[in-house]
C-alpha cells in the first residue's frame, strides 16, 4: 500500500504488525459493539497468564532485537521482564477497568523510557521492542477468545480489543520516546536514577552487579529516606486528589525531596525520596503530622539508607507493610518499621525472626554478657507478672529490689527506644523474648526460685 505511514492505522494480526486501511474506510466495514462483561472475562483470563505472557515478550525481545538479545542471561534480564510485567499489568488493567492512562502510569512508562535511553538502546529499538510486546499480548488475546468460542459477541469484542491494544501501544511508544528527546532536569534525572535503584535488577554478589549499583549509589549522592503516601480511601490509587495534594505539600516542605516513579509495577501509592541533608529532615515529625492533619492519607517513613540493597529492602517492606495499614486502620496517621514490626513478622514467619531480633534487642544483646542477661532476664519477669503487678512484681520474681527493677527499665528504654510501661512497646519486646528463647537462650537461673 502507497501511502505515508503516518497516515496508516495499525492493528496487530498473528506475529506481526500490518496495515489495515486508511483513515475514514472503516465505515465500510460496519464495526459491531463490544460486549462489556467479555471483555472483563478476557482481561480476566489475561491477568492469569500474565506470568507466562511477561516471560514470552521478554523472549521475543531478546529473540529478535540485537540490542536486547545482549541482556539475556545479566542482571539485566530481570530488569527486562520487570519493565515487560509494568506494561502487561497496565493494559490489562486498562482493558478490565475500561479507563485511560493515569498520570501515574504514564510517569511509570516514561521511565521506562530514560531507563533505556541511560543504557544505550536505540529508540529504533524501543519501537520494536515495543511492537513485539505488542505481538505477544495479541497472540494471549486470540487464545483466550477461542478458549470462549467464535461468537459474533466474541469476535467483535476481539476486534475491539485489538483496537484498544493497537492504541495502547502507540501511546506507549510516543511515552516512552519522550524520555529520549526531553533532556531531564536534575531532579527528574534524580528521581529516576532512584526508580532504578528500588526496581532495577536485584543486586547480587556477581563484580557487574555489585560495580553497577555502586554507580547508582554515586549517583543517588548519599542517604534517603522514604515516604510512602497512601490515601485512607482503601479504593483510592496513587493518582487520586487527595494523595497528589499530599504528595505535593511534601514536595513544597523538603525542597530536595523527589517523587519516585516506580515502574515494577501499579502501586496504590506515590513514593517520595527525602535526602537525609535535607533542610528540614531534621523537623521531619512536625511536617509529617501536619500533612495527615490536612489530608486523609497514611504516609509510611523509612529510615535513611545510601546503600542501593538496603533501600531497595527498606521499601520492598514498607510496601507490604503499607497495604495492612491500609487495611487495619481508617484513621490518617505516620508510621513506620517500628510501629508494624509484629505485623511483619506475622506475614514474613520465621524468615524475619533474626531481622525482628535485630531491631528489638540488637542493643541489648550486644552489652556485655552479664548486662545482657539481666535486662533480658528482666523483661521475662514482665512477660510472666500481671500488669497489675507492675514493678513490684517483676521485682518479686527476681528477688531484687523495685529500684534495681527501675534501673533496668530505664536501660531497657534507653537502648531500645521500647518502654514496657506501653502495652504496644511490651507486646514487642515480650515477641522478641520468646523468640530469643527459641533460639536457645535461658535466664542464668530460674526466676522466682
Amino acid at each position: 500500500m502507497e501511502a505515508d505511514a503516518g497516515t496508516l492505522r495499525f492493528v496487530p494480526n498473528g506475529a506481526r504488525i500490518v496495515p489495515l486501511m486508511r483513515p475514514g474506510a472503516e465505515e465500510r466495514v460496519p464495526r459491531l459493539p463490544a460486549d462489556a462483561d467479555l471483555m472483563v472475562r478476557i482481561a480476566t483470563r489475561l491477568g492469569q497468564r500474565r506470568d507466562a505472557m511477561v516471560s514470552a515478550m521478554a523472549s521475543e525481545m531478546q529473540q529478535q532485537l540485537p540490542g536486547y538479545g545482549r541482556l539475556r542471561g545479566s542482571g539485566m534480564d530481570t530488569d527486562l521482564r520487570s519493565a515487560a510485567a509494568a506494561v502487561c499489568d497496565i493494559f490489562i488493567s486498562l482493558l478490565a477497568e475500561r479507563r485511560t492512562l493515569s498520570m501515574q502510569e504514564e510517569r511509570m512508562l516514561r521511565a521506562l523510557g530514560a531507563r533505556r535511553a541511560r543504557q544505550g538502546v536505540p529508540i529504533e529499538l524501543l519501537r520494536g521492542a515495543v511492537h513485539a510486546v505488542s505481538r505477544v499480548g495479541w497472540r494471549y488475546v486470540v487464545a483466550c477468545c477461542v478458549e470462549l468460542g467464535g461468537s459474533a459477541a466474541v469476535l467483535a469484542t476481539m476486534g475491539a480489543i485489538g483496537d484498544e491494544l493497537a492504541d495502547f501501544a502507540g501511546v506507549t511508544l510516543r511515552v516512552m520516546s519522550s524520555a529520549y528527546h526531553s533532556a531531564p532536569s536534575e531532579s527528574l534525572e534524580r528521581s529516576e536514577i532512584l526508580a532504578e535503584a528500588l526496581s532495577g535488577p536485584a543486586v547480587t554478589n556477581q563484580a557487574a552487579s555489585m560495580a553497577a549499583a555502586e554507580q547508582l549509589e554515586r549517583r543517588m549522592h548519599g542517604a534517603h529516606a522514604l515516604v510512602l503516601v497512601s490515601a485512607v480511601d482503601a479504593v483510592a490509587d496513587a493518582d487520586s486528589a487527595v494523595t497528589r495534594a499530599a504528595v505535593d505539600s511534601l514536595l513544597s516542605q523538603f525542597s530536595t525531596a523527589v517523587e519516585v516513579p516506580i515502574t515494577w509495577a501499579v502501586t496504590a501509592h506515590a513514593t517520595i525520596a527525602v535526602p537525609l541533608t535535607s533542610p528540614a529532615w531534621a523537623k521531619r515529625a512536625s511536617v509529617l503530622r501536619g500533612v495527615v492533619a490536612t489530608h486523609a492519607v497514611h504516609l509510611f517513613v523509612t529510615a535513611p539508607a545510601a546503600r542501593v540493597a538496603s533501600l531497595r529492602c527498606a521499601y520492598e517492606r514498607a510496601t507490604a507493610l503499607l497495604r495492612v495499614v491500609r487495611v487495619v486502620s481508617t484513621v490518617p496517621g505516620v508510621v513506620g518499621n517500628a510501629d508494624m514490626r509484629l505485623y511483619h513478622l506475622t506475614i514474613e514467619g520465621a524468615s524475619d525472626h533474626q531481622a525482628y531480633l535485630d531491631e528489638v534487642l540488637g542493643p541489648i544483646l550486644r552489652q556485655p554478657a552479664k548486662q545482657r542477661d539481666r535486662l533480658l532476664e528482666t523483661l521475662v519477669a514482665f512477660r510472666d507478672t500481671s500488669l497489675r503487678a507492675g514493678m513490684r512484681g517483676a521485682a518479686r520474681a527476681l528477688g531484687v529490689h523495685e529500684k534495681t527493677v527501675a534501673y533496668r527499665t530505664e536501660r531497657i528504654v534507653e537502648l531500645t527506644g521500647l518502654d514496657p510501661d506501653i502495652p504496644h512497646h511490651r507486646a514487642q519486646l515480650i515477641v522478641a523474648v520468646d523468640l530469643l528463647a527459641l533460639q536457645g537462650w535461658a535466664p542464668v537461673s530460674p526466676l522466682g526460685g
